[in-house]
């Protein structure tokens, strides 16, 4: 029940600390962006992938906020005699990878993502890392690929672990980002 607490009030602690670096970057993103010359299309770039992925970490804190306020009620739960059971703190496969173990709030499956808009930003931050170890990111994407249904941050997370693991073991002389779509056909009875 105290570790309970104090875990909390870690997390809370730690989650903040976290957060007010992250808004700093987006906000001198900000900044710099617009003193960067117009015509400075590299580095408005750049920028931009900064504050994205600024952005990311900011969304990737909130589960910790969440496991924050829970565990004073966990805590309480199990002073009254009540059992916590492991589950309801480690039971979150579909969270990205640095926050597995902690309950995810209410998964949003009802939001339509468009996978094009997500996978541009992540592959244009990957291409200035590939860019560096002398590679390049190659998309193709079919501009005709309808929404997907899900959590946009966590299709965000997913595919950006997905890119970073192709950079850091992948192979050859390119990554390759590629998506399509094909009706399913309907079988006749």
């Amino acid at each position: 029940d105290v570790l309970l607490a104090q875990l909390g009030d870690a997390l809370a602690t730690s989650a903040h600390q976290l957060r007010s670096p992250a808004s700093a970057v987006a906000v001198l993103s900000k900044l710099l962006l617009r003193r960067l010359p117009a015509d400075d299309a590299g580095g408005r770039r750049l920028v931009r992938e900064m504050m994205a992925q600024a952005t990311r970490m900011q969304e990737l804190l909130g589960p910790l906020d969440d496991m924050a306020r829970a565990l004073p009620a966990l805590s309480a739960g199990a002073a009254d005699g009540g059992a916590v059971a492991a589950s309801e703190l480690f039971s979150s496969a579909a969270l990205p990878s640095p926050l597995r173990g902690l309950p995810s709030p209410a998964p949003s499956h009802g939001d339509l993502v468009w996978l094009q808009e997500v996978l541009d930003p992540l592959a244009g931050a990957l291409s200035q890392m590939a860019a560096a170890r002398g590679l390049r990111v190659v998309r193709c994407v079919d501009a005709d690929m309808p929404p997907v249904r899900g959590s946009e941050p966590q299709l965000r997370e997913a595919l950006m672990n997905l890119l970073e693991n192709a950079l850091k073991h992948g192979r050859g002389e390119a990554i390759a980002v590629a998506g399509s779509y094909e009706e399913e056909e309907e079988e006749e009875e």
